[in-house]
Protein backbone atom coordinates (compact mmCIF):
# COMPACT_ATOMS: atom_id res chain seq x y z
CA UNK A 1 0.00 0.00 0.00
CA UNK A 2 1.19 3.54 -1.16
CA UNK A 3 0.44 6.58 0.63
CA UNK A 4 -0.90 8.94 -2.03
CA UNK A 5 -1.63 12.24 -0.57
CA UNK A 6 1.98 12.47 1.59
CA UNK A 7 0.02 12.67 4.87
CA UNK A 8 3.75 12.81 6.89
CA UNK A 9 4.59 15.75 5.17
CA UNK A 10 1.11 17.26 6.11
CA UNK A 11 1.90 16.27 9.21
CA UNK A 12 5.28 17.35 9.87
CA UNK A 13 4.00 20.96 8.66
CA UNK A 14 1.65 20.86 10.83
CA UNK A 15 3.90 20.14 13.83
CA UNK A 16 5.73 23.35 12.60
CA UNK A 17 9.12 21.52 11.07
CA UNK A 18 9.92 21.98 7.97
CA UNK A 19 9.93 18.93 5.53
CA UNK A 20 12.83 17.36 3.13
CA UNK A 21 12.15 15.66 1.08
CA UNK A 22 12.16 14.19 -2.17
CA UNK A 23 11.26 16.41 -5.62
CA UNK A 24 8.82 13.32 -7.03
CA UNK A 25 5.21 12.31 -5.86
CA UNK A 26 2.97 13.97 -3.10
CA UNK A 27 5.60 15.84 -1.92
CA UNK A 28 6.33 17.82 -4.51
CA UNK A 29 2.28 18.41 -4.17
CA UNK A 30 2.65 19.35 -0.47
CA UNK A 31 6.12 20.85 0.07
CA UNK A 32 6.83 24.28 -1.47
CA UNK A 33 10.66 23.93 -1.75
CA UNK A 34 12.34 27.16 -0.11
CA UNK A 35 8.79 27.97 1.48
CA UNK A 36 8.33 25.31 4.14
CA UNK A 37 10.98 22.83 3.22
CA UNK A 38 13.65 21.42 0.60
CA UNK A 39 12.90 19.18 -2.32
CA UNK A 40 15.70 16.98 -3.58
CA UNK A 41 16.01 15.70 -6.68
CA UNK A 42 16.14 12.23 -7.21
CA UNK A 43 19.11 12.17 -9.72
CA UNK A 44 21.48 9.36 -9.13
CA UNK A 45 22.07 7.83 -5.94
CA UNK A 46 25.28 9.70 -4.87
CA UNK A 47 23.60 13.26 -5.86
CA UNK A 48 20.42 12.05 -3.91
CA UNK A 49 22.28 11.44 -0.81
CA UNK A 50 24.45 14.53 -1.13
CA UNK A 51 21.26 16.88 -1.50
CA UNK A 52 20.04 15.63 1.27
CA UNK A 53 22.76 15.83 3.19
CA UNK A 54 23.31 19.70 1.76
CA UNK A 55 19.45 20.45 2.84
CA UNK A 56 19.86 19.18 6.19
CA UNK A 57 23.27 21.02 6.68
CA UNK A 58 21.25 24.19 5.34
CA UNK A 59 19.29 24.14 8.40
CA UNK A 60 21.62 23.52 10.43
CA UNK A 61 23.32 26.35 9.94
CA UNK A 62 20.38 28.31 10.19
CA UNK A 63 18.50 27.84 13.17
CA UNK A 64 16.41 31.14 12.47
CA UNK A 65 15.52 29.62 8.95
CA UNK A 66 14.17 26.69 10.70
CA UNK A 67 11.34 28.69 12.76
CA UNK A 68 10.22 31.05 9.10
CA UNK A 69 9.84 27.56 7.64
CA UNK A 70 8.14 25.92 10.04
CA UNK A 71 5.87 28.61 11.41
CA UNK A 72 4.99 29.16 7.24
CA UNK A 73 4.23 25.44 6.94
CA UNK A 74 2.01 24.91 9.74
CA UNK A 75 0.15 28.28 8.98
CA UNK A 76 -0.41 26.53 5.57
CA UNK A 77 -1.53 23.61 7.02
CA UNK A 78 -3.96 25.35 9.08
CA UNK A 79 -5.61 27.20 6.24
CA UNK A 80 -5.21 24.96 3.41
CA UNK A 81 -5.80 21.20 4.89
CA UNK A 82 -8.13 21.35 7.77
CA UNK A 83 -11.48 19.06 7.43
CA UNK A 84 -13.81 21.71 6.49
CA UNK A 85 -12.01 23.21 3.56
CA UNK A 86 -11.23 19.90 2.10
CA UNK A 87 -14.76 18.81 2.53
CA UNK A 88 -15.90 21.86 0.91
CA UNK A 89 -13.59 21.56 -2.21
CA UNK A 90 -14.88 17.95 -2.36
CA UNK A 91 -18.56 19.42 -2.85
CA UNK A 92 -17.59 21.92 -5.23
CA UNK A 93 -15.88 19.49 -7.73
CA UNK A 94 -19.08 17.66 -7.24
CA UNK A 95 -20.94 20.31 -7.63
CA UNK A 96 -19.32 21.17 -10.94
CA UNK A 97 -19.43 17.97 -12.67
CA UNK A 98 -22.98 17.61 -12.16
CA UNK A 99 -23.50 20.81 -13.54
CA UNK A 100 -21.52 19.92 -16.18
CA UNK A 101 -22.99 16.85 -16.75
CA UNK A 102 -27.27 19.44 -16.52
CA UNK A 103 -27.94 17.83 -13.27
CA UNK A 104 -27.34 20.38 -11.02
Amino acid sequence: MREAGSNVCLETLAAGVPVIATRWGGAEDVVQDGVDGILVDPIDRASFIAGFADAIQQLMDDPARIRVMGEAGRARVLVSYDWQTKARQCLQTFEQALAAKGRL
